[in-house]
């Protein structure tokens, strides 16, 4: 109980100061940014189409990016092959394919392909890069169909040459493919007074990810501790409405919120993600501001929208204490994370959302997840 009450005593001190602080305005770095799944959609051909948000192009807009699985089948041996170089002499040569291991109950092993075997030629056609029998089997040869296997075994200090019959099997894979699409972002370039950056997805797309008929405003980037993130807004909700109006374009978006914002009003935000709904109030302001305060070899103080840190003593070798709000899309619950240490670090204090640590004397740690 002692020790709280120093440290609440020694917070109330700090918090009294800021009454003298001056304040310097300058840009916040800590965001909630990354790749997240917006959704997926069963085309009618077997192909299968995900929507991921968080990438950025190079003139740094946000981008939608478009992966696309197509169900193939392919001609299937059973072989692991490695590439070698053999040295005759007059530098290194390539010499055929070597099998490394043969898949159990493969169309190789029933033809009595053998590890250690080198494979020359497939179907006729002589063989040195693991690429080249891929793209045989992918292209050239059908599931299901005979194939010629040109072979060299090593018998002793001799080894002979072998041409072996398969019928292959046939292997199901997922071919992948990528497409990246620019989201237009706002023309307006002003203050931000609610923490978001966010991006239009075009009228096409927003049909296929939301079913919507329109294009679709959604959050790209939530700046930590921000009136969005503190209000539960976070990276790739689709914004629906503000104060009850529809919205679809990123321009109108952006200018609402600056008239808003100069008028330092609460705005409603109804948005949605992976299906549900959720409103939320967000108090519009400059939150961009950071204060700084201190007396030299006394206390130090330093706090902004996403961090609090404060210090008494040289090097806050008496109490030092950092809180800091954590960025995670899961929840719509600010986190945070707060660390306090007094007297070198002879007593430690460590929080965060699922869990707490405390050391004593530099010797005892207690710990709780």
């Amino acid at each position: 109980m002692l020790r709280i009450g120093v440290l609440r005593s020694a917070m109330a001190a700090c918090a009294g100061v800021l009454l003298l602080s001056s304040c310097v305005s300058r840009p916040m770095i800590m965001d909630q940014v990354g790749v997240l799944e917006l959704g997926r959609t069963q085309l009618d051909d077997g192909r299968t189409e995900i929507y991921r948000l968080g990438g950025w192009s190079e003139e740094g807009r946000l981008e939608l990016v478009v992966e696309t699985e197509t169900p193939r089948e392919k001609a299937h041996l059973g072989l692991d092959l490695k590439e070698f170089e053999t040295d005759i002499g007059e530098g290194l040569v390539r010499r055929g394919l070597v099998v490394n291991r043969v898949t159990w109950e493969s169309p190789a092993e029933a033809a009595g392909v053998a590890a250690g075997d080198v494979v020359t030629a497939v179907n006729g056609t002589e063989v040195f890069y693991r690429r080249q029998v891929e793209a045989l089997l992918v292209d050239k040869i059908k599931p299901g169909s005979e194939i010629s296997l040109a072979v060299t075994r090593r018998e002793g200090e001799a080894s002979r040459s072998l041409d072996l019959r398969l019928r292959s099997s046939t292997l199901s894979y997922t071919e992948t493919t990528q497409e990246s699409v620019a989201l237009a972002r706002p023309s307006y370039g002003g203050r931000s007074f609610a923490g978001i950056v966010v991006g239009e997805v075009p009228a096409d797309w927003s049909r296929r990810i939301y079913g919507a008929d329109d294009a679709s405003v959604v959050i790209g980037r939530v700046v930590t501790g921000s009136p969005a993130y503190l209000s539960g807004l976070r990276l790739g909700d689709r914004i629906i409405k503000l104060d009850g109006q529809p919205v679809h374009h990123v321009d109108d978006f952006a200018n609402e919120i600056a008239t808003l914002g100069e008028r330092g009003e609460k705005v409603l935000f109804e948005v949605s993600r992976a299906n549900h709904t959720y409103e939320t109030e967000v108090q519009l302001s400059d939150y961009s501001r950071r204060v700084t305060f201190g007396i030299p070899f006394l206390m130090k103080y330093r706090g902004s929208c996403e961090t609090t840190e404060w210090s008494v003593g040289p090097f806050g070798l008496i109490f030092d204490y950092d809180g800091r709000y954590l960025p995670d899309s899961r929840s719509r619950e600010p986190s945070y994370h707060r660390e306090f240490q007094m007297a070198l670090n002879l007593f430690e204090r460590e929080w965060w959302p699922t869990g707490h640590r405390t050391e004593l004397l530099w010797l005892i740690e207690l710990e709780s997840r």
